[in-house]
């Protein structure tokens, strides 16, 4: 988990103390406790200092629970401003250096052969041709780095992130499994051994037909020993949950990312 998803869950979970914190100090007295050195206790309310007896300790506990839970939102508040602003101005999306690579840009194709691999056999090998998906020509819709057009944008998201660590790949190319011909998304080859995996993003989770489909293209990798996470890579989105930059990030750190990549951001 990167560091972006460490605080995104860290702010989650701050909201949700927050919010819990809340709902426990609805259910108290109105007023302050002040305890006084010689402990008396006594119950601010409005203009009033009432002193509260011994044998109305269960309120002054409620007082004081009221001031703990005050205090603790009021630290919680302060940790939740902190790391709402990391994320805001720290947000992957953010990032400027991938726009130079889009489709749109001017500068694309001169930045072409900066992300090639210096492996020159594993270059080779992601630039010659191979067999690769035929099916549905019409829906490669997005054109990404060295022409390469996909499916999708989280797919294109994907090649622009491969290709600024430097991974070797290639999308699509046929895989005969168990007699059966699969197209992976995306055939990779680790920079420093050449190892192969393989990259399957699962886009739309929330479509029932398209899910069962992919748990069945799941299900042949690993009756062929093709099993995650080792070799074999998986995404999901929905219409709710979008694939972001900092998962495609992760994904390709855990995987390929002990070792020195050219990747200035």
């Amino acid at each position: 988990m990167t560091i972006y998803q460490q605080l995104i869950s860290e702010k989650q979970q701050l909201e949700k103390a927050i919010a819990l914190n809340e709902s426990r100090l609805d259910t108290l007295p109105e007023g302050q406790l002040v305890c006084t050195k010689e402990q008396k206790w006594y119950h601010h309310l409005g203009n009033q200092k009432i002193y509260i007896p011994k044998n109305r300790q269960a309120l002054a506990e409620a007082l004081a629970a009221k001031k703990y839970f005050t205090r603790a939102n009021k630290d919680l508040r302060r940790k939740l401003q902190g790391v709402t602003h990391y994320l805001k101005t720290n947000d992957p999306d953010l990032d400027e250096a991938p726009k130079l690579l889009a489709p749109a840009s001017k500068y694309k194709s001169l930045l072409t052969n900066l992300f090639v691999p210096s492996n020159p056999v594993l270059a080779s090998w992601s630039r010659a041709p191979y067999n690769r998906n035929t099916r549905y020509p019409h829906q490669l819709k997005y054109e990404t780095v060295g022409g390469l057009r996909v499916r999708s944008k989280s797919e294109a998201m994907i090649v622009y992130m491969l290709s600024q660590y430097q991974i070797p790949f290639r999308y699509e190319e046929t895989l005969t499994l168990s007699g059966c011909a699969i197209h992976p998304d995306f055939t990779l080859r680790h920079p420093e051994t050449g190892e192969i995996l393989y990259w399957e993003h699962c886009g739309r989770m929330d479509q029932p037909q398209y899910r069962s489909s992919f748990y069945h293209k799941i299900q042949l990798y690993m009756e062929n020993g093709i099993l995650p996470p080792s070799k074999l890579i998986l995404t999901w989105e929905d219409n709710e949950n979008p694939l972001s930059v900092s998962e495609v990030r992760h994904q390709i750190e855990t995987h390929f990312g002990s070792f020195d990549l050219k990747m200035i951001n």
